[in-house]
């Protein structure tokens, strides 16, 4: 059986989670999902403790339905067959679910956004084009969910990062979610990047408001202009200017490179790491400050080697897949 597609809207009003429960509850008991399908249900139960409650009390009431039915009075055989017995079976609880969703939000007001998952794998680069025009680069390790529909047009970034070069369209506004908080574009092209405590932003062309969305953390915006950088978390948020020559150097992995201006080797390293299996350890603290300069290839772990033996003079030994940077 094909993946069984159920639209519904994405939002964090209660009724609208609800609805989505139900709807993947259809796929996952009346579909084989295909790879796509499992990765977006796995992404939408991680997204936020509501959905996983709402999935679970979901299942937990049909599993109570089942146990409330083995108490009546034994209805008669629909089928002798257990194909037949299925396909009542199916039927019945999907017409329930449907009902469901209906009465949560409204089955003929249901918009359809056309809602799409990519991603990236370690080291990877993959360019996409929207269809309004807009285009979207995606870093290593990156994935991110576009949802487009006639009046809005919406991304979230999940990890890693990506380059936007947003077509504006005053009647469609374009925003990206990250970790609780939202860039609005005002006609731009900017970075968003993910990390664990933090998210940045540059904005390289245009206008952007950067404000925090979710009540949970800090309440913050911004109004950015070419050039501001802005780096914020839970708690705090920061804005700082940045040449357009500094810029050109955090959007280089865009050309397959990494380019380091008199960069600490601690950060020189971790930034390499991002895109290789192969990592680099600073083992030595007492030359984490030491300086590097130069361009090298995102996959370009021998060649940092290189660097660091020849230039730095410093010691770079391999154990198993990590290679130890010392005095």
């Amino acid at each position: 059986m094909s993946d069984l597609s159920v639209s519904v809207p994405l939002s964090t009003d209660a009724e609208a989670i609800e609805a989505q429960a139900a709807a993947w509850f259809v796929r996952w008991g009346f579909s084989n999902l295909s790879d796509q399908g499992q990765q977006e249900f796995e992404l939408w139960l991680a997204e936020a403790p509501a959905h996983r409650i709402a999935y679970w009390r979901l299942t937990g009431a049909w599993a109570q339905t089942d146990r409330l039915t083995a108490l009546r009075r034994p209805m008669p055989p629909i089928s002798a067959s257990p194909s037949g017995f299925f396909r009542y079976f199916k039927h019945t609880v999907a017409a329930i679910l449907v009902l469901a969703i209906s009465a949560a939000i409204g089955w003929t007001q249901l918009p359809k956004p056309s809602v799409q998952i990519f991603s990236t794998l370690l080291g990877g680069h993959k360019t996409i084009e929207l269809s309004d025009g807009s285009q979207i680069e995606l870093n290593t390790s990156t994935t991110l969910r576009v949802s487009l529909d006639k009046s809005q047009r919406s991304v979230e970034l999940l990890s890693g990062e990506a380059f936007f070069k947003v077509r504006h369209d005053s009647a469609r506004p374009f925003s990206v979610l990250v970790s609780g908080h939202r860039v609005m574009d005002l006609g731009t092209e900017f970075l968003v990047r993910k990390d664990t405590q933090r998210v940045e932003v540059a904005l390289i062309q245009g206008r952007a408001r950067f404000e925090s969305v979710d009540a949970s953390i800090q309440q913050h915006s911004a109004v950015l202009t070419p050039g501001d950088v802005v780096v914020a978390n839970a708690g705090s948020m920061t804005v700082s200017k940045k040449s357009s020559a500094a810029l050109s150097n955090a959007l280089a992995w865009r050309q397959g490179v990494l380019i380091f201006h008199f960069t600490p080797l601690a950060e020189a390293v971790d930034e390499l790491n991002r895109y290789n299996r192969e990592k680099l350890v600073v083992a030595d603290t007492s030359i984490e400050s030491r300086t590097i300069y130069g361009t090298v290839p995102t996959n370009g772990v021998q060649a940092f080697i290189g660097v660091a033996r020849n230039v730095l003079g410093l010691r770079v030994e391999k154990r198993d897949e990590e290679f130890l940077i010392s005095r």
